[in-house]
């Protein structure tokens, strides 16, 4: 086996097993904070894991995937690593502003810390960009899984220690998520960066011209995946105005099945990025259309069986792993993953479209999902509650699955035209 058949190949392996735990890691944070300090902190780090999710897309900007899927070398890296500096000061910025008009200041203080963890996952996303763009992507995956691991077990341990020296709940909440930031921002900058600098070398560009002409073009980009984010996180934004932590803490249990098929669908696709690019570039576009068909019915496949799962045993076993009454979210949680496929099939679409390089056109339907979402959301949480907050999830991402599903299918019908003629 040639070597890059077998990085491939370990690829695929190791961006599952990344993807996998880094998917799980929310969920397993959730769960050891409910369980050491209880739902209301709970319900603190699920709204503050929200926004910083949020605060990660101004962060990545999509770079990563520009990076990637950018065939002509158009930008070169050192542009790259110096509009990421300029994009994380204006994520810790933004979270800071956000936090500090809505929350009272010990809530505000650790809505931050938390987002100031996610931001930096830009950092690194950018790092695996320049990985995987050398098919390396199995170090990437190596990488993120240890990270993950370093993360939680911090966290665990961190958590553990201050309730048994008999800190204050506040008090040891907020410093555990100051370990849990600290340690994942460590594990970038000395872990990932080690290996990145093996195939680029890291300088940073003064290239002004180069590096607002990258922000330029991924300026659609952005707009799509900071819409499709905010379209992800506005019911727990809506349930964080009109109802208590605990509620929040038990929408964010229910939220975690979604979350984890948003994650394994990208998982699923994102090795396949590179080569469908150099397929879609070949004009080969049989095998592509083929390729993202077979993508798009393994993630539709892998929601239902998730769905009748959870239908069956979900909501036992969150309210036994979680110590938590969930006894009135079944439709909820089956609703929710349901919405959750949506969201991994528009993601899948959103990167489809990048290859295509119609991200302009693209932002429309953003803005059509986007606005849907803020004109039901609200009045379906306000008359149906939670049930209201995931059916209004699953509408808007369904919607946006169908429009972009639509740009995609007029792009190939026009180049297989093109190619007749």
């Amino acid at each position: 086996m040639s070597n890059d058949k077998l990085n491939m190949r370990n690829g695929y392996i190791w961006n599952a097993i990344g993807s996998c735990s880094n998917a799980m890691s929310t969920m397993l944070l959730l769960l050891i904070t409910t369980r050491i300090f209880g739902a209301f902190f709970g319900g603190i780090f699920t709204i503050a894991a929200a926004l910083a999710q949020q605060m990660l897309t101004i962060s990545s900007f999509e770079t990563g995937t520009y990076y990637v899927t950018d065939g002509k070398n158009k930008i070169n890296i050192s542009s790259h690593f110096s509009a990421k500096l300029l994009l994380v000061l204006i994520s810790v910025i933004t979270a800071t502003t956000v936090s500090f008009l809505q929350y009272d200041l010990y809530k505000a203080v650790c809505v931050i810390i938390v987002c100031i963890f996610k931001i930096f996952d830009g950092v690194s996303a950018l790092l695996f960009a320049v990985l995987q763009k050398n098919n390396r992507i199995d170090i990437a995956g190596k990488s993120l899984t240890l990270r993950t691991v370093c993360v939680i077990c911090a966290t665990l341990l961190s958590q553990s220690i201050f309730r048994i020296c008999g800190l204050t709940l506040r008090t040891g909440f907020m410093l555990s998520v100051i370990v849990m930031a600290g340690t994942s921002i460590i594990f970038i900058f000395t872990y990932e960066l080690h290996f990145v600098k093996k195939y680029s070398k890291i300088v940073f560009s003064k290239n002004i011209k180069s590096i607002f002409t990258l922000l330029f073009d991924c300026a659609p980009m952005f707009l799509g995946s900071f819409i499709l984010t905010y379209i992800c996180n506005q019911p727990k934004f809506v349930i964080d105005k009109m109802f208590s932590e605990e509620v929040q803490n038990s929408f964010g249990i229910i939220f975690i099945p979604s979350s984890v098929i948003c994650m394994l669908g990208f998982f699923i696709y994102k090795p396949l990025l590179v080569p469908m690019t150099e397929e879609y570039t070949r004009a080969n576009y049989s095998k592509f259309i083929r390729i993202l068909t077979k993508v798009t019915m393994l993630i539709a496949g892998i929601t239902i069986i998730c769905t009748v799962g959870a239908y069956i045993m979900g909501i036992p076993v969150f309210s036994f792993i979680y110590h938590v009454n969930l006894n009135d979210y079944r439709t909820s949680l089956c609703i929710g993953i349901i919405g959750g496929g949506m969201y991994a099939i528009s993601m899948l679409f959103y990167n489809i479209i990048s290859i295509m390089r119609n991200q302009r056109i693209m932002l429309l339907a953003y803005i059509i999902a986007f606005a849907l979402s803020l004109l039901i959301t609200q009045p379906l949480t306000v008359v149906f509650g939670i049930n209201g907050a995931v059916f209004s999830y699953l509408l808007v991402n369904l919607a946006l699955a169908l429009l972009l599903g639509a740009i995609i299918t007029a792009n190939l019908i026009i180049k297989q035209k093109s190619l007749k003629t």
